[in-house]
């Protein structure tokens, strides 16, 4: 969601699910299953530079309020017993680029490419593992 400030400024502000990964190992005598998920809100200027009525290109700054979990199943004390998992919250840079096409006054679609920093932290505990996120994408834009 945001609003246009101008034709050339706008404010954004948006949730994203960064990412969702499974994964299992064996070490000889339990199978464990961890769940890595990574889920924010950003908050982001947005520049905008139109080259006709209809078509733009934009920037985007702004920060990423993230947060990080790992989660273990069947922890190997107790069958489907799930462990109380490692979270992490931090705040990265957000930045990204992107072009957009407007069919009339206020409806369009973008094409965009985001990039929410590094998520998760392995050097202090809890280590919940690291990533760099990043993401493209193609939306519709709507007045409500």
């Amino acid at each position: 969601m945001g609003y246009q400030i101008n034709k050339n400024w706008a404010a954004e502000v948006s949730y994203a699910t960064v990412g969702k990964f499974h994964y299992k190992y064996n070490d000889g005598s339990v199978t464990q299953d961890a769940v890595y998920k990574v889920t924010g809100v950003g908050f982001s200027l947005v520049p905008t530079v139109p080259f006709t009525r209809n078509f733009s290109l934009y920037g985007r700054l702004g920060a990423f309020f993230s947060q990080t979990r790992l989660t273990f199943f069947n922890d190997g004390f107790t069958a489907g017993v799930n462990s109380p998992g490692r979270q992490v919250d931090q705040v990265s840079a957000l930045t990204g680029f992107g072009a957009q096409y407007f069919f009339d006054e206020e409806s369009g679609i973008r094409i965009e490419y985001e990039n929410f920093g590094t998520v998760g932290v392995c050097s202090e505990r809890p280590c919940v593992g690291r990533a760099n996120a990043k993401m493209a994408s193609v939306n519709m834009i709507f007045p409500f």
